[in-house]
């Protein structure tokens, strides 16, 4: 059984008046919500590449290039913002929307935390850790979608949730920037791996237990 319209994850932001004028901007342009999520890989990669060139150049470069990873990713934010407003709100929504609302996010958690993982080079199973992280990330999306097949409400509980885990790595980013300043590099990343991969791992406890609740009480 599947819910006949997407869940919607609850974000407040989406009522402030920055995020209304530029999803009104970007309907009055006739932009189609497809394209936005599509674009939050795109900035994702680019955040992605941001954080490995940091660990190829200088000091002052690598600064520029982490914060500059930090503003992709708050980007990558907010185009799967965006594009539900566009969607919903500029009356685009097309039958493969749920689709392009969820395929594009879990190649953006990927990309994002394998290269945070790579980032993490002073031991050895750095790559790992990203990988690592970046499964969990798409299996707590995965239970979330498997709950709503299953003919339960979508859950987008916490405490590692997606909007959650954009806003930490964007500080990651910003505390790993500080760190090159101070001459050492990637264990703020490492440490972020470990919180978020936790995080994700009760998210999925979370959301299972929420899951077999609702289907026991039908």
């Amino acid at each position: 059984m599947v819910q006949e319209k997407p869940a919607r994850r609850p974000l407040g932001v989406r009522q402030a008046r920055w995020a209304v004028a530029v999803a009104g901007w970007l309907i009055r342009r006739g932009a189609q919500p497809n394209h936005i999520s599509i674009m939050s890989v795109v900035v994702a990669a680019l955040g992605g590449l941001c954080i490995i060139a940091s660990t190829w150049v200088d000091t002052t470069i690598g600064i520029i290039l982490l914060v500059l990873a930090a503003g992709f990713i708050i980007l990558r934010g907010i185009c799967n913002m965006l594009d539900g407003m566009v969607a919903i709100e500029g009356n685009r929504a097309s039958k493969v929307g749920p689709l392009y609302n969820d395929v594009p996010d879990r190649f953006s958690d990927i990309i994002i935390f394998f290269c945070a993982g790579y980032a993490v080079q002073w031991f050895d199973w750095g790559r790992d850790l990203g990988w690592a992280v970046a499964v969990l990330a798409v299996l707590t999306a995965y239970i979330r979608l498997l709950g709503g097949a299953s003919g339960t409400t979508q859950d987008f509980s916490g405490p590692m949730a997606k909007t959650l885990r954009i806003y930490l790595m964007s500080i990651t980013c910003l505390l790993a920037a500080v760190e090159l300043a101070f001459g050492s590099q990637g264990k703020v990343f490492f440490g972020a791996l470990v919180i978020i991969g936790l995080g994700c791992i009760l998210t999925i406890i979370n959301r299972l237990r929420h899951i077999v609740a609702e289907l026991n009480a039908k």
